[in-house]
């Protein structure tokens, strides 16, 4: 089952991230995976300064840390 994306959501967000003129820095908790992932992904793509968190980086969670790590690399 595929979750939905955050392009779907985003008209009903209430904090209205699409309409931001300037670049903000954020913090995004539960980044490891659904809303909380998609959300850090959307707000960095369009030029915002994202700090993405997640529980146990060094355990469960530590391929998906890795994975969200060498993707803010590479979209720079």
């Amino acid at each position: 089952m595929s979750l939905p994306t955050l392009e779907s959501y985003k008209e009903s967000l209430p904090f209205g991230w699409q309409s931001m003129s300037t670049n903000k820095t954020i913090l995004i908790t539960g980044a490891s995976s659904g809303f909380g992932h998609e959300s850090a992904k959307a707000l960095a793509r369009k030029g915002h300064t994202v700090y993405a968190s997640m529980r146990d980086i060094g355990g469960k969670n530590a391929a998906k840390a890795t994975a969200l790590e060498k993707w803010g690399k590479e979209e720079g």
